[in-house]
């Protein structure tokens, strides 16, 4: 299956005029007063309501529309700007729960939100926002040392920048967490065929390789039991049902193609 970029910070001029674009609009909205306004995109798509709160905000930050909070930015942004910056992605404690929102609560952060079943809906079948859900995912896999190998089957390997990543990886314990909070979030968002091979990676630094290995008890007691999806404790944990567990719009016939365009280059015929 097409891959969408081979190097995630790179930018060509059309896509950083996406950016600018986007950027101006949301410092528009952010100096006037707030009014109902609707996107062009999709007729479920919103911004700030006239109370000043944002209604999907989840949407609206995968449709490069409002930033992360707090001290965060565009999600665009994100991708082309924070992506190499390894201790801003290690010591910023904002920017995962709106990248990988999830059913049951925003987390530690508050000033994020839980993400609803009408917005899961939305983001599986918008194909600018499953273009940004893979950018996300990428970005996260080269901070912890992989890469994405197969975009069609999940297949991930070592990056080139393994080790230092790894080591990083093993001291941090607050990126445990992180990894529950991804797993979970990628099978709301219709990417539930990335978990299985993402873990299978995981016990081999954990197992193995013994690069992980502190994270072992991360492992057993919350890693795997996030693929078994059918079970009563899975449920209850992550509020995901099997009606939720649908196939994001990017793994349809033409999907890859069309949703390539938001990584800023020709994805060719």
């Amino acid at each position: 299956m097409l891959l969408l970029a081979s190097h995630l910070c790179f930018a060509p001029t059309r896509y950083i005029a996406h950016i600018s674009i986007n950027t101006v609009r949301q410092r528009t909205l952010m100096s006037s007063s707030p009014s109902p306004s609707s996107s062009s995109s999709s007729p479920s798509s919103s911004v700030p309501t006239s109370d000043g709160e944002v209604k999907q905000p989840n949407v609206q930050f995968y449709r490069n529309m409002i930033p992360s909070q707090p001290s965060g930015d565009l999600i665009d942004v994100i991708h082309t700007k924070w992506c190499n910056d390894m201790d801003l992605l290690e010591d910023h404690h904002g920017y995962i729960q709106w990248l990988f929102p999830l059913f049951e609560s925003g987390g530690m952060n508050r000033l994020s939100s839980p993400l609803t079943k009408e917005e899961a809906r939305i983001m599986r079948e918008d194909r600018e926002i499953a273009g940004r859900i893979l950018l996300s995912y990428k970005m996260m896999l080269g901070f912890y040392g992989f890469v994405l190998d197969d975009e069609a089957t999940g297949k991930i390997s070592r990056g080139p920048n393994w080790k230092d990543r790894l080591r990083n990886f093993n001291r941090n314990s607050h990126n445990f967490l992180r990894i529950s909070r991804i797993l979970t979030s990628l099978s709301h968002l219709g990417f539930a065929r990335y978990k299985r091979p993402f873990l299978m990676q995981l016990e081999v630094e954990v197992l193995s390789a013994g690069t992980l290995k502190n994270a072992q008890h991360s492992l057993v007691q919350f890693w795997r039991p996030l693929l078994d999806e059918g079970s009563p404790l899975y449920e209850a944990k992550t509020g995901e049902t099997k009606a939720d567990r649908v196939d994001s719009i990017f793994f349809t016939p033409g999907g890859a193609r069309r949703s390539a365009r938001i990584a800023g280059r020709d994805p060719g015929s």
